[in-house]
């Protein structure tokens, strides 16, 4: 039926386009017009009814009435600028919106999504999507909070958990292979420490740990030290369980002194990562390097809750606490 009307709706435009209701043409133009409009409705072919644009057209009405006009002084704002207090990495998995689980608001939060929501290690050669949108969240947005949120049941950190062997070139993919193996420390860290747990148990232990491996990333990025030593950012993890609609969130890790922010560090970077540390937090940090207690650290110093006892919080602290006594020495 819907189907007829749009024909009779073509019929009828092309009438009136071609055959003007002030002129009156003899029978053959006429009949001509005619033929032509019927050549038309035969070879062009009536689309079929889009379901998917639909859902988008819906989409949009339901979020202009309930959204967008009811709140234009907030809108009148963010059309001047964006002022987000949060940088969000999650995954792209499509049952894992931040905006969602959050319930942000248009410009509470500058989002990036990837393949098992990681965040590599500074390289200005490699990764440089992920640099980019780091350097321009705290240098130019001055975001106050870098969240990453791991999530159940991810696809990434499961492909990261089964990787083929390097010479099994029948299983692999052009891009995610090498992307998730930024996750490779997670994954060494949870076999190591829990050799004999079920798959699924591994897989929830290294999609958590796989949070702490890119916090810890985060640190190698200048300008997330920066701005974390001048007291204006706080690095925080979380996991969210959409099986069971559950979210775990990490305590924030906002290290006032330097030397404590070099010391979470050393865990994930070896002694090498201060070679990139300015000189000042360098000279700072330089009794505490000689030590070598980082490396008795158990965990980084993003503490998280006690839901997640693979992190030692106390020990982490007892370490930095006991640098910090023996630099002011």
């Amino acid at each position: 039926m819907a189907e007829k009307q749009y024909s009779a709706d073509v019929v009828e435009g092309l009438r009136k386009i071609l055959i003007s209701e002030e002129v009156r043409l003899d029978e053959e133009v006429q009949g001509k017009v005619e033929m032509l409009i019927a050549e038309l409705q035969r070879r062009i072919p009536f689309p079929v009814p889009d379901e998917d644009a639909q859902t988008l057209y819906n989409g949009f009405q339901s979020f202009k009435t309930n959204v967008f006009d009811q709140h234009p002084n907030l809108f009148c704002e963010l059309a001047k600028a964006q002022h987000p207090r949060y940088l969000v990495f999650a995954c792209s998995d499509s049952r894992v919106s931040p905006s969602t689980i959050f319930n942000f608001m248009p410009g509470q939060a500058f989002v990036s999504r990837n393949i098992a929501n990681m965040v590599p290690p500074f390289d200005q050669l490699r990764h440089t999507e992920t640099g980019a949108v780091i350097e321009y969240a705290i240098k130019a947005l001055k975001v106050n909070n870098i969240l990453v949120i791991g999530h159940s049941r991810c696809g990434g950190v499961e492909r990261l958990m089964n990787l083929p062997d390097v010479s099994d070139h029948s299983h692999t993919y052009d891009f995610i292979d090498d992307w998730v193996k930024i996750g490779l420390p997670a994954k060494k860290k949870v076999l190591e420490e829990n050799n004999g747990l079920p798959c699924e148990e591994l897989l929830k232990l290294c999609e958590k740990e796989s949070v702490n491996n890119s916090l810890g990333n985060l640190l190698t990025y200048p300008y997330v030290r920066d701005a974390m030593t001048s007291g204006h950012l706080a690095l925080r993890g979380g996991y969210y369980d959409f099986v069971n609609g559950h979210f775990e969130q990490w305590r924030a890790f906002t290290p006032p002194p330097p030397c404590n922010l070099l010391l979470a560090s050393e865990r994930f970077h070896g002694v090498g990562w201060v070679q990139s540390l300015k000189p000042d937090i360098i000279e700072l940090n330089a009794k505490a390097m000689k030590a070598k207690k980082a490396i008795a650290i158990e965990a980084l110093a993003i503490s998280v809750n006690s839901s997640f006892p693979q992190l030692d919080c106390q020990s982490s602290t007892r370490v930095a606490a006991a640098d910090d006594a023996e630099i002011k020495r």
